[in-house]
């Protein structure tokens, strides 16, 4: 079978017009993504400002949004889990920096993480846990920004023990 050089030239031809058509179709699905993740992420930075801005209603509502697509986010689920912590939904808020953990178990080792989550653990009249995860936080290293963080523990621990 002897393929001629017209058909030669029309398979060459081909395969071009597909390689540029790929490539014009992956250049413009990539621009439509890079647009969806830059709003996605000034949805996240607007949550971050609310935050700070101590508008936690309004942030929960960006947060939520953002975890719609980012369920997997262990930084989304940790401001999720600070954001609920400061409307005094303490069960939400344990939810949360429990699957922080789940996503992130390093985080067992932040001292200051631990703390929070304890302290909203004990909140949320889950003791038992919260006892545990103060005992946690008497092996962490003491962060430097908070010197009397193992006074603190046991004041926790302290308190726990009381209401028991």
């Amino acid at each position: 079978m002897n393929i001629t050089d017209t058909a030669t030239r029309y398979i060459v031809v081909g395969i071009i017009a597909m390689l540029i058509l790929g490539l014009g179709y992956t250049s413009f699905s990539g621009a439509k993504q890079d647009e969806q993740y830059e709003a996605e992420q000034e949805i996240y930075k607007h949550s971050l400002d609310l935050i700070e801005e101590e508008q936690f209603d309004q942030a929960l509502l960006y947060l939520k949004q953002v975890e719609e697509n980012y369920p997997e986010s262990a930084n989304v689920k940790y401001n999720l889990a600070i954001t609920y912590a400061n409307i005094g939904e303490w069960n939400n808020a344990a939810q949360e920096y429990k699957r922080v953990l789940d996503l992130n178990p390093y985080r067992v080792e932040d001292s200051l993480f631990m703390l929070q989550y304890g302290s909203v653990l004990l909140n949320a009249n889950k003791n038992d846990e919260a006892k545990i995860v103060f005992e946690r936080c008497q092996t962490l290293p003491i962060p430097e920004q908070m010197p009397n963080y193992q006074e603190q523990v046991n004041e926790l621990l302290m308190q726990i023990s009381t209401s028991s």
